[in-house]
């Protein structure tokens, strides 16, 4: 990852594992005043007033004691995020360690296009939990819900979230499962909505993710357990990878 140094104004590189707290530039450039990753490398268009605003974000950075700073360049060539499913981005920080555990989640606010304010204090899985809430909101992708949880030490009953990055670190294969516009995934105070059709697997109940595309080869059954009419928990287990069929039973609603 590659940030703004706020003192030297000079591009710095990072790996997954050393990633430090930094602020988010949030703009929108202005026609023929943007600047782009080959122009800060080489030689910054201090003419620009995209240029200004970097400067300024540095600015604000130091007086609040950070040391580095993002921003969204333009590019000559786009990495198209898009067909990258969430649940592949989330694995490819399953394994990153942070000394500041809410980083471990503001980290990922540029790879998920994400604004959302920075609460140090709050925790790392309170973090967590608002960043991919966000994800909601702006995301159709339903894949941010194939995690695995098979630690015979957590509670039977989980959220319908993931709880730590690290439960994404087998979902690498996971494609986007876009939800479309006829089923979309909702977010409310009390609970998500989700499209799911379910299936008894081996004597389990199954909610199983299903992709708007026909030409999905493949299904993922999360396992749950109903609670009260329409109101499901997820359990304990394995996503399960399934064939794709077209015909289950009836499609519905169902609330986690």
């Amino acid at each position: 990852m590659r940030l703004i140094n706020t003192s030297t104004l000079k591009l710095e590189e990072f790996g997954p594992q050393n990633i430090p707290p930094y602020a988010i530039l949030s703009h929108r450039w202005i026609e023929g005043q943007e600047v782009s990753f080959e122009e800060m490398r080489q030689s910054p268009p201090r003419g620009k007033s995209g240029y200004a605003k970097i400067k300024q974000c540095c600015e604000l950075a130091k007086k609040e004691g950070l040391t580095f700073a993002w921003g969204r360049f333009h590019h000559r060539g786009v990495l198209n995020l898009s067909k990258v499913s969430i649940a592949e981005r989330m694995s490819w920080a399953s394994q990153r360690q942070t000394s500041r555990e809410e980083d471990m989640s503001y980290s990922l606010l540029g790879i998920f296009r994400i604004n959302m304010n920075l609460l140090y204090g709050e925790g790392g899985g309170e973090a967590f939990r608002r960043l991919q809430e966000e994800i909601i909101k702006t995301s159709n992708d339903n894949s941010i819900f194939a995690w695995n949880q098979i630690e015979t030490r957590s509670p039977a009953r989980l959220s319908a979230l993931a709880t730590t990055l690290s439960q994404f670190a087998q979902s690498s294969r996971i494609p986007v499962i876009p939800a479309g516009p006829t089923w979309p995934t909702t977010l409310t105070n009390e609970a998500i909505n989700v499209r799911l059709v379910f299936k008894e697997i081996r004597g389990r109940r199954y909610g199983i993710i299903k992709s708007d595309s026909l030409h999905s080869l493949w299904d993922y059954a999360i396992p749950l357990e109903e609670i009260s009419p329409n109101t499901y928990v997820r359990l304990r287990g394995q996503v399960l990878v399934m064939k794709s069929r077209r015909f289950y039973d009836a499609p519905a609603w169902k609330v986690w």
